[in-house]
C-alpha cells in the first residue's frame, strides 16, 4: 500500500509540476484533498501511508521545493458526506485535486461538475473508466505473482480469465500469461465482457462457460461495481457453490468495502 503512496506522489507532481535545486529559497505548497472513509480499516490505511510515503520521500530529496499537503476529510462511507467533504475543499480549501474513492463520486453528478468547473481532478487508488479521475495503482506484475503463487499451490494449472473489456481490463493479459507460463499455467479461455453489456448478456457468457469449460477455477479482473454485478449473476447460475473457485485481482480486492454485502 505504501507503494500507492509514492505513485500517488508522482502522478501529482507530472500534474503540477516540481521545482528542485541543491538548496531551495522557499517551498512551493500543492493542497490536496483527501476524502476516504477514515473509520474503515482500509481508508484509515490509506490515509497513514500516504502520509508516511510523503514523509518519507521528503526526508531523502530535501531539496524538492514542491510540498504537497494533504487535508484529510471522512466521507463517513455515504454520498451526502462526501459531497459536503468535497465542496468544503473546493470553496475553503482551493485544493489542486482531490484522492477520494470512485464509487462514492460515480453517482453524484453535482460533486462531479464542480470538480470539472473548477477544473480539480479526482485522483482514485481503484479502476474507473472516468474520465475525470486519475487511477494510480500498483503494476500489474505484484498482483499476478500473488495469484500465480496461490495457483501453483493449489496445483491449479488451468485458468478461465473472466475480464472487463476495457483498457484496464485488457492491460492484465500479457503479464499474466508471461507468468503463467514459466510456472506451467495457462488459460484456456479468456473472456471479455463488454461494460455496457446487460444483465442477461453477462447471464448468456457465464452459462456458456459452465458448458464448455472443465475447469472450474476462474479469474476476475474488473472494476468494482462491474464485477460486483458479475458475482450476483454468478451465484444466481450456481457458480458460487462448491467446486468453483473464484480469483479475484486487486482492482477488486483493495475496495471489497464498497461491495453489496450480498455479494460478499
Amino acid at each position: 500500500m505504501e507503494n500507492l503512496g509514492y505513485l500517488l506522489l508522482f502522478s501529482l507532481w507530472f500534474q503540477f509540476g516540481i521545482s528542485t535545486g541543491n538548496v531551495p529559497e522557499s517551498n512551493i505548497v500543492v493542497d490536496v484533498g483527501v476524502v476516504l472513509d477514515l473509520n474503515s480499516p482500509f481508508g484509515a490505511m490509506e490515509n497513514m501511508c500516504m502520509s508516511m510515503a510523503i514523509s518519507d520521500f521528503y526526508a531523502a530529496h530535501s531539496n524538492y521545493r514542491t510540498r504537497l499537503f494533504l487535508h484529510p476529510r471522512d466521507s463517513a462511507g455515504s454520498v451526502v458526506a462526501t459531497t459536503s467533504a468535497v465542496v468544503d475543499l473546493l470553496k475553503n480549501v482551493d485544493v489542486h485535486a482531490i484522492i477520494t474513492s470512485d464509487h462514492l463520486l460515480n453517482a453524484n453528478i453535482y460533486v462531479m461538475a464542480l470538480g470539472e468547473k473548477a477544473q480539480v481532478p479526482f485522483i482514485s487508488f481503484s479502476p474507473t473508466q472516468s474520465p475525470q479521475f486519475i487511477h494510480t495503482t500498483q503494476n500489474f506484475s505484484f498482483s499476478v505473482k500473488a495469484i500465480a503463487a496461490v495457483l501453483q499451490e493449489f496445483k491449479w494449472r488451468e485458468v478461465v480469465l473472466i475480464h472487463e473489456d476495457t483498457t484496464y481490463g485488457t492491460g492484465i493479459i500479457p503479464y499474466a500469461i508471461d507468468i503463467f507460463q514459466e510456472l506451467g499455467i495457462r488459460f484456456v479461455h479468456i473472456s471479455a465482457i463488454s461494460s455496457f453489456s446487460e444483465d442477461f448478456e453477462i447471464s448468456k457468457e457465464l452459462k456458456t462457460l459452465i458448458t464448455l469449460m472443465q475447469t472450474r477455477v476462474f479469474l476476475v479482473h474488473m472494476t468494482v461495481s462491474f464485477g460486483s454485478r458479475l458475482f450476483e449473476l454468478a451465484d444466481k447460475a450456481g457458480m458460487m457453490s462448491k467446486g468453483y473457485v473464484w480469483l479475484i485481482t486487486d482492482g477488486m480486492s483493495n475496495s471489497l468495502d464498497a461491495l453489496d454485502l450480498t455479494t460478499n
